[in-house]
């Protein structure tokens, strides 16, 4: 990525780091298996490694499989993936949204309603497998959308009177601490991608990054 790039970075994203490598062909799990390596040395506290899946676009569209690093609410998102002849590499640091208790409240209202009628339409059994089935396949390919919609709902509590300064308080108290383990977790993960691109380039002969290239676009770390 080159210095001067600009990316806009969607809600929620604290920063981004991609790199095409050319003429080079690799399964991704190569590269997964490299980083993954890289993660067990550094022994990051409260880490769960997983495999995700996001759509390149619509719902009907094609799935990138991604490499996802969770502590707490912050999450990794690493794709090693081919482009055209060659590799890229795209690394996304988030932080889950909070889910606020009135929200819940109105999820279960909504599905309560939702129930009744799925019943009333197609009677118990058949309504509620459909609506089972349906709530499965929301959950399966709606996690992009899901997720925006929270970060919305997060970004909209905080500017409502009153109800915005309970929310900030009790929900998202900002310590020291806080922002001191978001800096260093978000060190640590990128300094354990650019070991696993190190290592895959070595592995296929290319030179190594530069300084500038490895540099992420980052995003202030303020909250609202």
């Amino acid at each position: 990525m080159s210095e001067n790039q600009k990316v806009w970075l969607p809600p929620g994203v604290y920063s981004h780091w991609c790199h095409l490598f050319p003429n080079i062909s690799s399964p991704p799990s190569e590269f997964y298996g490299l980083l993954e390596k890289a993660l067990d040395e550094r022994k990051i506290p409260k880490t769960a490694i997983s495999r995700v899946y996001h759509n390149e676009g619509s719902l009907l569209s094609a799935k990138r499989e991604y490499l996802r690093m969770n502590f707490d609410r912050l999450v990794f998102d690493v794709c090693g993936a081919p482009f055209g002849t060659g590799f890229f590499v795209s690394s996304w640091f988030t932080e889950l949204p909070l889910i606020n208790p009135l929200a819940i409240l109105l999820s279960l209202i909504g599905f309560a309603a939702l129930f009744v009628a799925f019943i009333y339409i197609f009677g118990l059994w058949l309504g509620t497998s459909l609506l089972l089935l349906g709530l499965i396949f929301l959950c399966i390919h709606q996690r992009v959308a899901i997720g925006i919609f929270l970060a919305d709902l997060d970004s909209s509590l905080l500017k409502l009177p009153f109800i915005g300064s309970i929310y900030r308080t009790f929900f998202r108290r900002i310590t020291y601490y806080r922002i001191d383990t978001t800096l260093m977790y978000q060190d640590a993960v990128h300094a354990a991608v650019m070991q696993a691109v190190d290592d895959f380039t070595r592995a296929q002969g290319i030179a190594p990054l530069s300084d500038s290239e490895r540099k992420p676009i980052l995003k202030y770390l303020k909250r609202n």
